[in-house]
């Protein structure tokens, strides 16, 4: 009698060892492709220059916000240049860092097949507001490809 109520136990611990395993890839996994390759990897200070991308097979992106330094008063443009990259639109969200609910999302305005522009007054989002995450997504077809930029006004 023993010996069979142990099978049970030994398969129900295995059980668990391997769905903590499948849990454990999907996080890494989740990770690895979305934070450890994102633009918050590679050193980029807005505040100084413009921020550019490398994607794959010279494929690049390149954010810029002006004039520097920001203010959340003053009215700032936000451009997006691509090379090799042929979005259908080119969207924007401003989140003000640690406040989701007033997050801003607007579709860029094609200057050219190549470069897009915003322009923005943050303290229409949010007020008083210092740390802000821009988040870029290009629109294809296929897939949306979103890039996160955090910058800092001044206040």
């Amino acid at each position: 009698m023993q010996s069979s109520s142990r099978w049970p136990r030994r398969f129900q611990k295995l059980g668990l060892i391997g769905l903590l395993l499948l849990v454990l890839n999907f996080t890494y996994q989740i990770y690895y492709r979305y934070i450890a390759k994102s633009a918050y990897s590679s050193p980029c200070q807005l505040a100084k220059k413009s921020c550019i991308v490398a994607i794959a097979e010279g494929q690049r992106l390149e954010f810029d916000i002006q004039p520097r330094p920001f203010t959340n008063s003053q009215t700032s443009t936000f451009t997006v240049r691509l090379r090799h990259l042929n979005p259908a639109t080119v969207t924007l969200t401003l989140t003000p860092v640690g406040q989701v609910s007033y997050a801003q999302t607007i579709t860029m305005t094609a200057l050219r097949s190549d470069h897009y522009a915003a322009k923005i007054q943050l303290d229409r989002v949010m007020p008083g507001h210092p740390q802000w995450l821009a988040l870029v997504r290009l629109h294809t077809p296929t897939q949306t490809l979103t890039f996160p930029f955090k910058f800092t006004t001044e206040v």
